[in-house]
Order: C-alpha cells, then structure tokens, then sequence
C-alpha cells in the first residue's frame, strides 16, 4: 500500500509539473517584416487617421514610417528582442529624437509587444498612445 501511494504521489507530481505551453507562445522569429497598423473600417476616410508602420529587418534594425495627408515621417534605431508570459517583446532603441516614438516618456525607447493573437501592440496604450499592427504578407 506504502508503494502504491508512493507511485501515485510521485506520478502526480511528475504531472503537476511538466508543462506543455508551446502552442501558447508565439514563434519568435515571426517578427520580421512589415507591420501595418490596424484602422477601423469607420475611420478609413477619416483625415485625421494616419498610416504607419514598422520593418524589422534581419540585422535587428527597424524603420518607421507614418504617411499622414501626404507627408511621409520616417525614423529608425535597432531592437532587441525578448518574450514572456505575455509574449514577444521587442524594445526598440530610436538613433535619434522623433515624434514617431510612442511612449510615455521622453526617451528614445519604445515597447511593443506581439500577443498570443498574433498582432503588435504599442505598450504606450498605457498613456493613451495606442495603436495596434498585423504583419503584411
């Protein structure tokens, strides 16, 4: 009786640790390319709604271009990358100071994370700076 409670304790903790979560975590390396940002279907002809987006490129480089009525504002930097819970994080680094950068400071550092949904979100929702992707094909 000693063994058999013996062998379902250890089988049930062998269970209650492993851990089966990689369909929960995004493939990591599917950041690459171009991000277009999400505009409801309502606002497509509002004048005030912008285009923008992100290319991450091989060399942990990026770009950012918004194309607001007719002018196109551009910015780059590099990126790191890292993931959690949440998902892939990317932490981008500007080269210089713009105001494409999304964040609630004044820093050169902006944060985005690609969730479980597959989109990329600007971590700046936080101070009203929200803006959502979806990767082009």
């Amino acid at each position: 009786m000693k063994i058999t409670a013996l062998l379902f304790t250890v089988l049930f903790v062998a269970i209650s640790c492993s851990s089966n979560d990689s369909d929960d975590k995004p493939v990591v390396s599917n950041y690459y390319g171009k991000w277009i940002n999400v505009v409801d279907a309502k606002d497509i002809d509002n004048p005030y709604v912008f285009r923008e987006s992100y290319k991450f490129n091989r060399g942990n480089t990026f770009t950012k271009t918004r194309i607001d009525r007719g002018v196109t504002t551009t910015a780059s930097g590099t990126f790191e990358v890292s993931t959690n819970e949440i998902g892939t994080n990317l932490k981008l680094t500007y080269s210089t100071d713009s105001m494409l950068i999304l964040n609630c400071s004044n820093s050169l550092i902006e944060t985005l994370t690609i969730t479980k949904a597959g989109l990329l979100d600007n971590d700046g929702r936080m101070c009203d700076a929200e803006s959502t992707y979806e990767k082009t094909k």
